[in-house]
């Protein structure tokens, strides 16, 4: 579940390798869902650098997240030391 507070981009870590990505999103209250071109959204962020600042933050910190629940999953599913 994301938060109210935040967005949702089913898109982001695939946009290099694909044009679309379906996704589904049901929402729980009522919400609106705004598609800004790739064009519109660069002059925003060359027009507000504190946000581009924000924003790269937040992907940084899921990024390091996600990585972290990777490594997580790995430890979990590494086969185990049967000789200690």
């Amino acid at each position: 579940m994301i938060p109210a507070d935040e967005t949702f981009d089913a898109t982001w870590p695939f946009a290099a390798r694909f044009h679309e990505v379906p996704a589904t999103a049901t929402a729980r209250e009522p919400s609106a869902v705004l598609r800004i071109s790739r064009t519109v959204f660069r002059k925003m962020l060359e027009g507000y650098p504190e946000a581009a600042h924000r924003l790269r933050e937040l992907i940084a910190a899921r990024a390091d997240q996600g990585a972290h629940d990777m490594e997580n999953v790995r430890d979990a599913l590494a086969p185990r030391n049967r000789w200690r």
